[in-house]
């Protein structure tokens, strides 16, 4: 059982269960940023504190092998500290906010790639499978030395199907390889960091964030009905007029269908968590 270095409890044990909008607080630009660190027991760092921070406080000082044209979010640079720590992690924020840019940092073949591209005018890449393009003067060879496995969307580990090839896929992996896994928000990611901690003998870190910088509106459309009603604005406000013209069109439809046996009664809920209600009296969202 790996040890875990962390100030905060750790999150309650769930199978990668994707958490919900976070609501209003999307317009807060203080966002904070979650971080733990599982480790094996007895292992002791031998990274240049000076250079790379502490286990619990991971800070870069060095020079970055990639320089981004916008600032980091908190997740973005804690997440690349890692990176140069070379130490495995789980990187679980909303979509569109910026966990490629991590990929990125973690692929210095596609790097140096792109920098010989700005240097010279005819540039190829190389591998035992392809060359592209074939006619390039310069070709740039790889030779396969894996040092970083990226998984996106390791929140689908609990998928009937693929869940099985992303299990298989990180178990077999050398223990020498480093990981980078790439999520939506998930309740557990603490939990999933012991267990690559556990199977690989090696530091995972658990890095999230729950600022959503893409504001979310949750719509319901009536079965039979003519429009969809907004009914949770961007500010996560309940839209009390539109809730009552949703009311309104639901029991206008329950007693066109009174007497007789409707089974596409009911409304739609569209939104991130989209799903089909009954055709029971509606009642008042606790939000």
């Amino acid at each position: 059982m790996g040890e875990l270095l962390v100030e905060e409890q750790p999150l309650a044990p769930a199978l990668l269960q994707l958490e919900g909008n976070p609501g209003a607080e999307w317009r807060n630009h203080s966002w904070p940023c979650n971080h733990e660190v599982v480790v094996p027991d007895g292992y002791t760092s031998a990274k240049d504190e000076a250079m790379h921070g502490i286990l619990e406080n991971p800070v870069f000082h060095g020079k970055m092998a990639y320089k981004y044209p916008f600032q980091l979010d908190p997740f973005q640079s804690v997440s690349i500290t890692c990176l140069e720590r070379n130490e495995s992690m789980l990187v679980s924020a909303h979509t569109s906010e910026g966990k490629r840019a991590i990929t990125e940092y973690a692929i210095a073949i596609d790097q140096m790639y792109k920098e010989l591209s700005m240097v010279f005018d005819s540039v190829g890449l190389m591998t035992d499978d392809v060359t592209l393009p074939p006619e390039a003067r310069c070709l740039w060879l790889v030779v396969f030395d894996v040092g970083w496995v990226v998984f996106d969307g390791i929140h689908c580990l609990d998928h009937p199907e693929s869940g099985i090839v992303l299990e298989q896929s990180i178990i077999f992996l050398p223990p020498e390889i480093k990981m980078v896994f790439l999520s939506a928000p998930v309740s557990n990611a603490t939990e999933f960091a012991e267990w690559i901690c556990r199977l690989h003998k090696q530091p995972c870190h658990a890095v999230s964030t729950d600022f959503r910088s893409t504001p979310l509106e949750h719509y319901v459309f009536p079965v039979g009905g003519s429009e969809m009603h907004l009914i949770v604005d961007e500010d996560g406000q309940l839209r009390e007029d539109n809730f009552v013209k949703l009311q309104d069109t639901f029991t206008k439809q329950n007693n066109r269908c009174s007497g007789e046996n409707s089974s596409n009664s009911g409304i739609h809920f569209v939104g991130p968590s989209a799903r089909l209600c009954s055709s029971e009296p509606l009642e008042r969202p606790q939000l």
